[in-house]
């Protein structure tokens, strides 16, 4: 038996008893409140909670020989964003948490593909879009993915990096990253290209903006490397800048793209909600509440030949250069903050009650102070969507 052994707050965090415990050669803690054993912590309880770990779950992930290995890991992150939520996990740092755990999934795939096929032919760069290469991801989130290959490639290549591409997004089909409706996908010709093939389709999209090309740019320029040579895909989003900056008739057609999602508000700023089907009395926090922050946020960058992808450090970059106001600047951010938050307690409720997890959200739901932030939320967008319209609509 331990004379006089060590002891442990309740109000410790577990870094705290994981310090402690490690201080003292302990396996065993007592946890006291106000002078009063009230439980004992042991470095089997530490172990556990640090399955939990996002430094511990990429980790774990790296380690994965196989899909199903990952798809094992995949499938906690419902529970484990419950208890984020409940531990006061900010929206934004659940975000980044959600990006960090699919791009680890990403590159691990990538490496079980080229320990199954051999080392690529040429240098290669995959390429995420849309909230993962923002760093914006949340629980449900499809794939937007492409492959960004060596000008050195030659005919015969091409088959290895369609292996590549299946391989992989298959993988994350089965890790819960599903398909993209759109097929907005390595898999897909048109987003398996040559650097010089990507640079002809920017040039097609820009020097045309029909809807469906303005559709898939407003996907497109929110690029990031994932895995690989990293000089690629800088090479071709500053082309990207270039040519979307330059280019009035195309930021226009951008513009009105931006436009087409308001938010549900109406006179007397009153919700404007769905009225039938199943998600009547509701209204859709990502597409018209998040969703409008991005767009603006992102026409705004591209206009002004911003490399930032991130929502928040295209906002701030926006400032500095001047584009937006201070004062403006920190209700977009307010805004988005907000919505991406009330997103994700109404997720963990879905989840809790054992139903799908949607967008969907019933704004009576929220309490007089809580429907008041939100109505400022959807003006500070109609605000800002006013503010696109005078900047870009000319160009049409």
């Amino acid at each position: 038996m331990t004379l006089n052994p060590g002891f442990i707050d309740s109000q410790a965090t577990v870094f705290d008893a994981t310090l402690l415990m490690t201080r003292l050669g302990y396996h065993h803690l007592p946890v006291i409140d106000e002078e009063r054993v009230v439980g004992i912590i042991t470095a089997s309880d530490l172990m556990l909670a640090k399955k939990n770990d996002p430094v511990y779950l990429v980790q774990h992930i790296s380690r994965q020989s196989d899909v199903a290995g990952l798809s094992a890991v995949a499938e906690k992150l419902p529970n484990l964003l419950v208890e984020w939520v409940g531990a006061q996990t900010r929206a934004r740092q659940i975000s980044h948490i959600f990006t960090a755990i699919s791009d680890a999934i990403t590159t691990r795939l990538i490496e079980l593909a080229i320990e199954k096929f051999g080392a690529a032919p040429v240098p290669f760069c995959w390429l995420g879009f849309g909230s993962q290469a923002r760093g914006e991801q949340l629980l449900g989130a499809d794939q937007d993915n492409g492959l960004l290959i060596s000008n050195q490639m030659t005919e015969t290549d091409k088959a290895w990096f369609e292996k590549l591409a299946t391989y992989v997004c298959d993988g994350l089909n089965a890790c819960g990253y599903v398909y993209c409706p759109g097929k907005v996908m390595a898999t897909t010709d048109e987003w398996r290209q040559s650097l010089s093939g990507w640079q002809h389709t920017i040039d097609r999209w820009t020097r045309s903006p029909t809807p469906d090309a303005v559709m898939r740019v407003s996907i497109f320029f929110d690029l990031r490397a994932v895995y690989g040579d990293e000089s690629l895909c800088q090479q071709l989003q500053g082309y990207m800048l270039r040519q979307a900056s330059k280019n009035s008739i195309f930021l226009a057609a951008l513009a009105a793209n931006v436009l087409e999602h308001t938010p549900p508000i109406g006179i007397f700023r009153r919700f404007l909600v769905e009225r039938n089907g199943e998600h009547r009395d509701t209204l859709d926090l990502k597409k018209r509440g998040v969703m409008p922050i991005i767009d603006m946020v992102r026409i705004h960058s591209l206009a002004n030949g911003l490399p930032q992808v991130n929502t928040h450090e295209r906002i701030a970059e926006l400032v500095r250069q001047k584009v937006l106001a201070i004062a403006d600047g920190r209700n977009l951010e307010d805004a988005f903050d907000y919505l991406m938050q009330l997103r994700v307690s109404e997720q963990v409720k879905q989840l809790t009650r054992g139903d799908q997890v949607s967008n969907y959200y019933n704004p009576n739901n929220l309490p007089e102070l809580g429907r008041k932030h939100l109505r400022d939320a959807f003006t500070v967008i109609h605000d800002a969507q006013e503010a696109v319209r005078l900047n870009y609509r000319s160009g049409l």
